[in-house]
């Protein structure tokens, strides 16, 4: 229901079932700030419903050449990594394969941030229309020299994180002839909440208009 005209019932498509044959997994980075901890997540979905902890371990690697050196190309240097890990999100039969390869490395923008609950926003669409449909991806540790006011001014930065974007839709293997693509998934409502639906990305935006993560202010989680 719509709050601003509550007469208008918003109708939000579900995305398309993933099927028996298909299957999702979650790539998250894990760091920490001011002993804040922070987790960035990426969906990929792909034509195989039962991967193997090999291929999920190959998997992390690939996505780890993809992605992490983007990702922190947006962080500041205060902010460190703990560790990578790669969870299958469409069943809860298959355990997921962490990496400390890159643990304690940090972001490698310039000293200074702004409080750990800011964060950027990178917009995420696939063609399924509705709230389902899209998605973001909150990065932390904003650098405060590129800031002004609410806004990132630093080109630099706006490039940054446009590689970044260039890379989230990458796809990539996992070492056994699958490939994964950057996608946006749905989860059932009812327990276990396992993921049954999901969508590809087709773009994602760079907003310079900074957001919030509430649960990251300090005194809160880990």
């Amino acid at each position: 229901m719509s709050r601003a005209s509550p007469r208008f019932r918003r109708v939000s498509p579900p995305l398309p079932l993933l099927g028996p044959t298909n299957g999702a997994v979650v790539y998250k980075i894990f760091g920490t700030i001011e002993g804040q901890m922070t987790m960035s997540s990426f969906f990929y979905a792909a034509a195989v419903n039962n991967p193997t902890t090999g291929q999920l371990t190959t998997l992390l690697a690939n996505i780890h050449t993809s992605l992490w050196a983007a990702y922190r190309s947006c962080i500041s240097v205060d902010w460190a990594t703990v560790k990578e890990r790669v969870d299958v999100v469409h069943r809860n039969d298959l355990a997921g394969v962490d990496s400390f390869t890159v643990a304690g490395s940090g972001g490698t923008r310039s000293a200074g941030h702004l409080p750990t609950e800011v964060a950027i926003q990178l917009i995420r669409y696939s063609a399924v229309k509705g709230q389902h449909g899209r998605g973001r991806v909150s990065i932390p540790g904003v650098p405060t020299a590129d800031v002004t006011g609410s806004n990132i001014s630093a080109g630099t930065l706006v490039t940054a994180l446009n590689t970044l974007v260039t890379q989230i839709l990458t796809t990539v293997t996992d070492g056994g002839g699958n490939t994964y693509t950057s996608s946006i998934c749905q989860r059932a409502t009812g327990s276990p909440k396992l993921v049954i639906g999901s969508a590809p990305i087709v773009r994602m935006t760079v907003p310079t208009l900074l957001g919030t993560i509430r649960r990251r202010k300090i005194g809160r989680g880990k």
